[in-house]
């Protein structure tokens, strides 16, 4: 079985509602300042309603205003010093529009160019100087590869031909963006590309399906890989070479990868105990441990972990009215507490970066 973020991505899409507010005509451009520690703010749990972003003080359960507007805020991506978010603006009709950031201290929203489109999974490279997302700019189901460079205001679309393109992300050094790219439900190789778009070089393993793809901090890409046997967890060096499984359980299934804010650590979901829990390992593999232990399976899959990777929060369907409730959970005793109790649909959360 194959289950990757893509498919999460569509549903969470497809589930809002909301409006959208015009694009900026005059962009202006944020300083390209030095990287600045992530341990200098500790952002709160981000959850989005409709229109509205919400945080919530995970310790008292306390929830504040954050943003609030008439447009629908998709994807929220922090930069690694917390200092920007990033997210997509869409209209609740069309799903098209812009990517805007917003700076934390001062409010101000800066709009970045390019056509209206859809756009998923928006990331940051390490040092908060540049953006890459998922653009379906039709709306539709060819996906392409949008770039953003914040020292020259220059962005860009990179498109490969017949194919799809999944879960970007950029190396440590800025300079290069790894994806994985897909013509259905037949292939999903993984790439590595200049971050101009140069020198694109298919680097997956034989016989497997790559999805879930993140660049780590070392200079090793972590990613799912399904192949003909089972799905697991696996890490690699970006030139093809040093395969290794972190999640080492052959003949099962491991699906959807997330790393820690220091990257020590990946937490995935596994049916290996015949039920979807979360399960945390070190990156080598060592540390394996079971999480999460509903009795029920009325969960998403999707996680994000708290800046000091204490905690992990998730998603989990009310089974009284269908909505979704927002969990966080204990990484080390497996400790759960639900943050959320209401009537709505709270559909995206955000907490640390990737």
């Amino acid at each position: 079985m194959r289950f990757s973020r893509s498919v999460l991505l569509t549903f969470l899409l497809l589930s809002s509602l909301g409006g959208l507010s015009a694009c900026k005509k005059n962009l202006q451009l944020l300083p390209a300042g030095p990287f600045v520690p992530r341990s200098t703010y500790q952002p709160p749990l981000l959850y989005t309603i409709n229109n509205q972003v919400w945080a919530i003080d995970v310790l008292t359960g306390e929830k504040t205003l954050f943003m609030d507007g008439t447009t629908i805020p998709f994807y929220l991506s922090w930069s690694p010093d917390y200092s920007r978010l990033a997210y997509h603006d869409a209209d609740p009709d069309t799903y098209l529009g812009p990517i805007r950031v917003r700076d934390r201290v001062t409010g101000a929203t800066i709009t970045l160019p390019g056509v209206l489109a859809s756009y998923y999974g928006i990331r940051w490279s390490q040092d908060g100087r540049r953006l890459v997302a998922l653009q379906y700019a039709d709306g539709g189901t060819d996906g392409d590869l949008y770039l953003y460079d914040f020292s020259t205001g220059l962005g860009r679309t990179v498109t490969m031909a017949g194919t799809e393109e999944y879960d970007p992300d950029i190396s440590p050094d800025g300079n290069r963006v790894a994806f994985f790219s897909s013509d259905g439900y037949t292939s999903g190789t993984l790439w590595v590309m200049g971050f101009d778009g140069s020198g694109m070089t298919d680097i997956t393993p034989s016989d497997t399906w790559i999805s879930e793809i993140s660049w780590l901090h070392d200079g090793r890409l972590l990613f799912q890989g399904d192949s003909s046997a089972d799905s697991e967890i696996q890490i690699m060096n970006p030139d093809g070479t040093g395969l290794v499984s972190v999640s080492n359980n052959p003949g099962s299934g491991d699906y959807v990868c997330y790393p820690s804010p220091d990257h020590r650590r990946v937490v995935f979901a596994s049916e290996r105990a015949a039920a979807f829990h979360a399960y945390v390992a070190n990156m080598d593999g060592s540390g394996l441990h079971q999480v999460t232990n509903f009795e029920d399976t009325s969960w998403m899959p999707y996680y994000v972990w708290s800046p000091d990777g204490k905690w992990l929060a998730f998603r989990k369907v009310d089974t009284m009215d269908g909505t979704y409730d927002i969990w966080r959970v204990d990484v080390e005793t497996g400790a759960s507490v639900q943050l959320t109790d209401d009537s709505t649909f709270e559909r995206e959360i955000c907490w640390g970066t990737l």
